[in-house]
């Protein structure tokens, strides 16, 4: 059971309140009958609300639900797409963590250099060149005794390599991006601790 109250309308007389409470079925839960309280009166039955007979079925046409439907799905799919914008405007909006890797060289354009060495100290694979850089792209090489091996260059040590009494093998494949670049005028070094044999190769370009 609701209560409320409500003022008699414009056209109508006296101008008003009064009070009216609405009996609610339990077993249909619909509306049955209102009684007048301030306004005098007795019960009357309420046959229709808004127009419409009370009980009755508001049908809706199958092309109305679509159309809803269709408009449901249009704001959806709206809100997906802002959603993605965003997520690419944010993207594009990150700076790179690296630059694109360099076009894939042809393992035709790079010159081989041949590792044999058996002494101590610095050995020249690549020399200098003025005003040009070397770039090595793959090498690989063998020790057969304890040493420390060097990557070095000119005399500036990048890389490093320690060999147990076993020996071992280094091996760096072919990648696009090179495993070490010298300076200008600068030579491609490799440098021993011990006289173990040490045998491979260098694969490289030597450009400005």
């Amino acid at each position: 059971m609701g209560g409320s109250r409500a003022k008699v309308g414009p056209d109508q007389e006296p101008a008003g309140w009064f009070d009216f409470v609405v009996v609610i079925d339990p077993e249909t839960g619909l509306p049955v009958t209102y009684g007048g309280g301030g306004g005098g009166g007795g019960d009357v039955n309420i046959t229709q609300v808004g127009g419409v007979d009370v009980g009755t079925d508001v049908p809706v046409s199958d092309a109305a639900a679509e159309a809803s439907l269709s408009s449901i799905d249009t704001k959806l799919t709206d809100v997906a797409s802002e959603t993605t914008l965003q997520a690419v405007q944010a993207a594009l909006e990150t700076p790179a963590d690296e630059l694109p890797p360099e076009p894939l060289l042809a393992t035709s354009s790079l010159t081989a250099a041949t590792i044999a060495k058996s002494t101590s100290g610095d050995t020249t694979l690549v020399a200098a060149v003025s005003g040009q850089t070397t770039r090595v792209h793959r090498m690989k090489f063998t020790c057969d005794a304890a040493a420390l091996i060097l990557v070095k260059r000119g005399s500036t040590t990048i890389d490093r390599f320690r060999f147990p009494s076993t020996g071992g093998a280094a091996i760096l494949e072919f990648s696009q991006q090179p495993w070490y670049v010298t300076a200008g005028n600068e030579a491609f070094v490799i440098n021993s601790s011990t006289t173990a044999n040490i045998d491979g190769s260098v694969e490289y370009v030597t450009s400005a």
